[in-house]
């Protein structure tokens, strides 16, 4: 089957009914998909072990700045970078 532009459009250059709730279904899962991506990753940020507070707090306002590419730094670079806890400084002298 072949479709071309005047198959999925109307005469007044609307889209069809059919195509237009394809499309609404194809976005709505799609930005299901990046809310889920971006709750996961500041559930795992807040659930960290590793990250100090200020760290944590820095990776979750870069997520909620850039939520697709904040959250994918975190699961890719983030969960082992540099905003650790430092116990050697929390020793007394």
């Amino acid at each position: 089957m072949q479709y071309t532009l005047a198959a999925v459009t109307n005469s007044d250059g609307s889209l069809s009914n059919g195509w237009a709730i394809a499309l609404l279904v194809v976005i709505a899962v799609i930005a299901l998909a990046i809310l889920a991506f971006v709750i996961a990753a500041i559930v795992s940020v807040v659930t960290s072990d590793v990250l100090a507070g200020g760290g944590k707090a820095v990776w979750i306002l870069l997520i909620l700045a850039f939520p697709i590419l904040g959250a994918a730094l975190w699961f890719l670079w983030g969960r082992t970078g540099q905003f650790t806890k430092n116990d050697a400084a929390l020793q007394p002298r």
